[in-house]
């Protein structure tokens, strides 16, 4: 029994050794908004690296490629594209991120909008 914990100890440092960025452990809330779509879906951020994060979500297979995440309490969003997913947890990379104030472009001021309405 010892010696599984130790091992699965030593994985879980292997593969934090791999990652470019450290992750922060963070239980906030979210919204995932589809491109196309005005229609949110809440979420749970789990953990958060400066890149990416691990979120938790009700049906992660449901959910395209290709999205927003809104940080409800820093009013941040994050263009991302799934990198894995399991049945209630997806992996976010970061493309791009936004803040959600006075300078956000026209062209995404309704995650502005939706965000403003949520929190």
């Amino acid at each position: 029994m010892v010696f599984r914990w130790l091992w699965a100890r030593s994985e879980e440092a292997s593969l934090a050794e791999k990652r470019r960025y450290p992750r922060r452990k963070k239980k906030g809330r979210a919204l995932l908004v589809q491109e196309r779509s005005r229609k949110p879906c809440r979420a749970t951020i789990v953990d958060q690296m400066e890149k990416g994060a691990r979120v938790l979500v009700k049906d992660a297979g449901e959910l395209p490629d290709e999205l927003y995440l809104i940080d409800l309490d820093s009013g941040m969003a994050h263009q991302a594209n799934v990198a894995w997913r399991s049945s209630d947890e997806v992996g976010l990379e970061f493309a791009r991120s936004i803040m959600l104030d006075a300078t956000t472009p026209n062209d995404l001021l309704h995650l502005r909008d939706i965000w403003i309405r949520a929190a």
